[in-house]
């Protein structure tokens, strides 16, 4: 999670929500000029505002801002991010089809 200090007024940000080789999920802050140079970034949103990137709320965020391919994202209780789809399939209990080359470490049930 990005710190208050981090947000300038005058830079426009986006988020990448991104999994590491261990399948740890991460949110990174980023200004609109250096985003999706990371490999680990799996999916980048448009640009968010300021104001929601201060509130530092995940829910808010997950309703107001969409992926640069106009896809949905959620979080969890432990602040794991989730496209809508692998969500919608966790709280159906199917298969999850996952959006990344292998599944996210998963907090124990």
């Amino acid at each position: 999670m990005w710190k208050m200090s981090e947000i300038r007024d005058y830079v426009e940000y986006k988020i990448e929500l991104c999994q590491d080789s261990h399948g740890r999920r991460s949110l990174r802050l980023t200004d609109t000029k250096t985003a999706g140079n990371r490999p680990d970034a799996i999916f980048e949103t448009g640009v968010v505002s300021n104001d929601i990137l201060r509130t530092r709320d995940l829910y808010l965020l997950s309703e107001e801002v969409r992926l640069v391919d106009g896809g949905q994202f959620e979080f969890d209780a432990h602040g794991i991010w989730f496209t809508k789809e692998e969500m919608d399939a966790l709280d159906e209990e199917r298969e999850v089809t996952w959006s990344t080359k292998s599944p996210p470490r998963l907090a124990p049930r």
